[in-house]
């Protein structure tokens, strides 16, 4: 992979835009009851999605790095992995989307999750998936036909 920026990088960064947005676009603030706990309820269920893929690649005893996808010893295909090709990357994106509501801006909300959303997929699980077809070949190609990239 050409790019290496970490994603928890991008993470950080997503969510600096969305700050920035809220505090300049005022006029697309929203009034929603609960917000708080629907912001934490979103926040919990992405963290645990994105534990649950980390925890799945530790036993496995295989990289966590995703700026070397190339080292990655152990193809992991059960647990959340059934049900998407990306737990961590799709637990970083419910996070944000927390974030999003917990701003109550509508540009916020929509913005950065899609930002985040298109470039993750561009520049770096394109990049993965190509990597991992070439160390895992038939294999890989049949589990992206059964999972989806997100979910």
């Amino acid at each position: 992979m050409h790019l290496k920026i970490p994603p928890a990088i991008i993470a950080i960064l997503t969510l600096i835009t969305m700050v920035i947005i809220a505090k300049m676009l005022p006029q697309y603030y929203f009034s929603l009851p609960y917000k708080l706990l629907i912001a934490l309820a979103i926040a919990a269920t992405g963290i645990a999605i994105a534990a649950a893929g980390v925890i799945s690649f530790r036993k496995l005893q295989t990289t966590v790095n995703p700026t070397k996808p190339g080292t990655a010893s152990t193809l992991a295909v059960d647990g959340i992995y059934r049900w998407s090709r990306n737990p961590m990357y799709l637990g970083i994106l419910l996070f944000l989307i927390a974030c999003g509501i917990y701003s109550a801006n509508l540009v916020a909300l929509v913005v950065g999750p899609v930002a985040f959303l298109v470039y993750m997929t561009a520049f770096q699980i394109k990049p993965e998936e190509d990597a991992l077809t070439l160390i895992f070949g038939e294999d890989y190609v049949q589990y992206m036909a059964r999972v989806r990239r997100w979910l």
